[in-house]
């Protein structure tokens, strides 16, 4: 005669286990929610970067341009004066930008 088992308390050992793993899932997702979040954070730093970087060789150039167009002055002009300010203020900003994507 074959052995009868006792549905109910199989069903019960196996809602437990359904249970724990339900509840591991949802622990997993939201890990990787926050890693998506993450990623998208450090993506969008290293786009403002890039961007920075772009606008930093855009100044090189009309620092060169500037500097050739006053014939080489021994004091910079007022245009170069305002350039290179800019030239600086572009640096400061890809170093913050730079420190935040190191956080991440």
């Amino acid at each position: 005669m074959p052995k009868q088992t006792n549905f109910q308390a199989e069903w019960e050992k196996v809602r437990k286990q359904l249970d724990k793993l339900s509840q591991e899932a949802i622990v997993l997702a939201k890990k990787g929610e926050k890693e998506v979040v993450r990623i998208s954070k450090k993506g969008k730093l290293q786009l403002d970067s890039a961007n920075q970087n772009i606008q930093k060789e855009k100044l090189y150039y009309l620092i060169g341009k500037e500097y050739v167009k006053s014939q080489c002055p021994g004091e910079p002009t007022g245009r170069l004066k305002e350039l290179l300010s800019q030239l600086e203020a572009t640096e400061t900003e890809i170093k913050k930008l730079d420190g935040r994507i190191k956080e991440i």
